[in-house]
């Protein structure tokens, strides 16, 4: 019992010490630095490249001739 109230003193003691460094920002500090390293490591998969060749299309017309040989 009485190390369950220290672990909720703790805790609680914990959580005032973050809600003071928050308000203060600090934390957004190291959001600001969080986002700037996710963008960083990602957007060579999401952001398209400007030199890349453009994919390469085909135009393919069915003749009605062949239409019996691909109904199937």
């Amino acid at each position: 019992m009485l190390r369950d109230l220290l672990a909720a003193l703790l805790l609680c003691g914990l959580a005032c010490v973050f809600y003071q460094k928050q308000l203060a920002g600090r934390f957004r500090q190291v959001d600001k630095g969080f986002r700037d390293f996710l963008i960083a490591n990602v957007r060579e998969r999401f952001v398209p490249q400007t030199t890349a060749t453009p994919p390469r299309v085909i135009h393919l017309q069915l003749k009605e001739s062949d239409a019996a040989e691909f109904e199937t």
